[in-house]
């Protein structure tokens, strides 16, 4: 019989089954199996964070090889070791909605955790606590903050302003996004009139005041996620939005190599890793992979001719082409497909409290056998089909 669990650990071995079944990321790293062609990239990034410098990390692979699962991985290893993170899904709706600057402004606020759980914008507006623990930290390090973004600080000042509520929720408004006019701003000490809300905050200042506000609430620093990139190249957007979402991302990754990032200003990007997810098939489409025996044009068949590349944006895509650091997520072979076998039958006897029949390998052959394909997302949920079954 499987090893004794608390009810506790056993309804979170069975949330990790449903969560598999659907096809969504798992919430227990333990049941993470590391590609073996990730290894040296991931292992030289998470020494990098250890060490609180800085980075950034391209994740790709091909349609659920497991690049989500990957980043939720990375994700928990980086919060164990004292980083916020702000996790972004691309949503071309939100985009066309608040302007691709607008939108990555609004969703690394909006998205920021810190420790485990705890989002700073639910905090700020549900816990009486925290709105004084920041108050009395941007009272104390005003000038420091003021320095990347004097309307960050600002507006985060007269949010945390009990005692003013006309005040803190004009200041709320703005920074959910909705513009405020110049007596708004002047009530709130923003005297930027261009910074009518955070949508208009330039993004670099933004990850700068960020990192800086991380490190005085006792962070290592922060580390931003960009996940299924891919999507603003789909039909959703026009060529143009398209284009314009590609220079943000530019934009995030040059900041950290410009000339702003090095010697001479030592210091000046320590504590912010970035981190983008995109898939093989837009990467090769967009002439920054190779893979043997692929034609990623013809591929378009299959997944969709994309309305805009990566190559559209000379500077990211060389950044992207000539960039070491990169995680490959694709699963290589019969032996990798073994190991996560491993985690499912693990995963699944912790959840129903008894052993499973099939040996590791079986299970791995089966799954392979029915999907045809070496993709964890596809094989995981053929496994547990499988092991549904024997039951």
């Amino acid at each position: 019989m499987p090893n004794h669990i608390s009810a506790q650990e056993r309804e979170q071995y069975k949330e990790n089954l449903d969560l598999w079944r659907n096809g969504m990321r798992i919430i227990m790293p333990e049941l993470y199996v590391l590609p073996a062609q990730a290894a040296v990239a991931h292992t030289n990034f998470m020494q990098r964070i250890t060490e609180k410098k800085w980075g950034f990390i391209l994740v790709t692979g091909e349609n659920r090889a497991g690049k989500s699962a990957y980043i939720k991985f990375l994700e928990g290893l980086a919060n164990d070791k004292g980083y916020a993170i702000a996790h972004i899904e691309v949503n071309p709706e939100e985009i066309r909605q608040y302007t691709p600057t607008g939108y990555f402004n609004l969703q690394v606020f909006r998205n920021l955790r810190l420790g485990s759980g705890n989002v700073l914008s639910y905090e700020l507006e549900n816990s009486e606590r925290f709105r004084k623990k920041l108050h009395d930290i941007l009272q104390t390090k005003l000038r420091d903050l003021e320095f990347w973004s004097s309307a960050m600080a600002a507006v985060l000042l007269a949010a945390t302003r009990d005692d003013e509520l006309d005040v803190q929720n004009l200041a709320r408004s703005w920074l959910r996004g909705e513009q405020k006019t110049i007596k708004e701003l002047q009530q709130m000490q923003v005297f930027d009139r261009g910074r009518k809300s955070i949508l208009a905050v330039p993004t670099d200042k933004l990850l700068y005041f960020m990192r800086e506000l991380c490190w005085h609430l006792d962070h290592s620093g922060f580390l931003v996620t960009v996940d299924e990139i891919e999507k603003i190249a789909d039909r959703t957007l026009s060529p143009a939005r398209g284009r314009e979402c590609l220079s943000v991302l530019r934009d995030l990754v040059n900041f950290l190599v410009s000339d702003d990032a090095m010697p001479n200003k030592r210091g000046i990007m320590d504590g912010i890793f970035i981190i983008f997810a995109i898939s093989t098939f837009f990467l090769g489409y967009s002439g920054i992979v190779e893979a043997e025996g692929l034609d990623f044009r013809a591929q378009a068949d299959r997944y969709g001719k994309p309305k805009v590349t990566i190559g559209e944006v000379p500077r990211l895509h060389t950044m992207l082409k000539h960039n070491a650091s990169k995680v490959i997520t694709d699963i290589q072979n019969m032996e990798e497909l073994t190991q996560i076998a491993q985690c499912v039958r693990r995963c699944y006897a912790r959840a129903y409290g008894k052993e499973v029949g099939l040996s590791p390998n079986d299970l791995a052959q089966e799954a392979f056998d029915k999907t045809g394909v070496l993709k964890a997302g596809e094989n995981i949920q053929a496994m547990i089909g499988i092991l549904d079954g024997a039951q």
